[in-house]
Order: C-alpha cells, then structure tokens, then sequence
C-alpha cells in the first residue's frame, strides 16, 4: 500500500470503529475468531481480486472501487465474523458518506481510487 492508501485505511479503520460504537455492535477483534496479521497479507489479494470485476465503462466505478476498498478494509481489520453482520453494512454506509462529505478528503479518495483501478491486475 502507497502511503495515501495507508492513510485512508488509517481513517477508514478510525470512522469503522466509531460507526460500529454508534450501531451499538462490537467489532470481532484477535480474539474472536480475527487472525492476527490478517489483514497485511489478504487485503491487497482481495482488494485486487474484487477491483477486477468493475467494469471499465462503468460511470459509478470510483465509487464501487472505495465500496470495495472500504469493506475490504474492514473486514480485513475486524474479521469475516462482523461482516456477516446486520450492521456490517450500515458501518460501511456511514464510513463511506463522511468520508465523501470531507471536502479534505474528497479529493485524496478519488486519487486514491483512481490509483487502486489503474493498478489492478487483469
């Protein structure tokens, strides 16, 4: 990960722990089933492997990609257990919308995004 990538992941894991306080669930952590370390050596694996089927023609990708890069992260960090939750997409929801709605943050999103799709493997 570039270090803007690594920043994001850095506020996504920080805006994913503050709306999972705030859906009133507890993230799985190492001891719940979470493997330490997990998410250093899965996530650019599964990032790329889910990056791949976004259509190039698609006008919505660079949204789809941050859905994408978000429940990645996510799960990566707090295991498959919270993403089999109900709340697991009202965390990526809200993670998302503040994160799009900061006029800061707006603009290192899409060049993030716009970097991840240039780069994923066919």
């Amino acid at each position: 990960m570039d270090p803007l990538q690594r920043r994001i992941h850095e506020i996504t894991l920080g805006l994913g722990r503050t709306a999972v306080a705030r859906a009133g669930s507890v993230a799985p952590g190492p001891s719940r089933g979470h493997r330490p370390g997990a998410s250093a050596t899965d996530l650019p694996q599964l990032l790329a492997s889910r990056l791949r089927t976004l259509g190039d023609d698609d006008p919505q990708r660079r949204g789809k990609a941050m859905r994408v890069f978000l429940e990645s992260v996510l799960t990566a960090e707090m295991g498959e257990a919270f993403m089999a939750s109900p709340q697991f997409t009202t965390v990526v929801d809200r993670v998302q919308r503040q994160m799009e709605q900061d006029a800061e943050l707006a603009p290192l999103i899409e060049r993030a995004m716009d970097d991840l799709l240039a780069r994923r493997a066919p």
